[in-house]
């Protein structure tokens, strides 16, 4: 019993002279974002009359929002549909997938394994 106790402390003793920094951690990635959604809505030079609600991705609140677009001037960074621009930009909002299938096509962040230390 007493060769136990002494492996049991040889253990203790080898994990506690190990380096600290040297622990393997999972770290997640953030999404590249497209660059279309990184353009701006609506060319503000360009005015027409034709107005409809659309939705766009604002980079700086990292989510899709409303905006009255006037018909012209628009960029690729305009969605019909609050999904179509969740599913192109907003990769961090999973309550947005209101289906399995479209839940099965969200991209899942990637992980990259790396120690701490020197």
């Amino acid at each position: 019993m007493s060769n136990v106790y002494v492996l049991l402390l040889c253990l203790i003793a080898f994990a506690s002279a190990a380096p600290q920094g040297s622990l393997p951690l999972f770290v997640q990635e953030p999404m590249p974002i497209n660059p279309v959604c990184l353009l701006a809505p609506i060319n503000p030079r360009v005015r027409c009359n034709n107005f409809s609600l659309k939705w766009y991705y604002d980079a700086r609140t990292r989510d899709c929002e409303k905006i009255l677009y006037s018909g012209c001037g628009g960029s690729k960074n305009l969605f019909n549909s609050e999904n179509a621009c969740e599913r192109l930009c907003d990769h961090d909002n999973f309550d947005s997938y209101e289906s399995d299938e479209d839940f099965h096509d969200y991209p899942l962040p990637t992980y990259k394994y790396f120690s701490i230390g020197k």
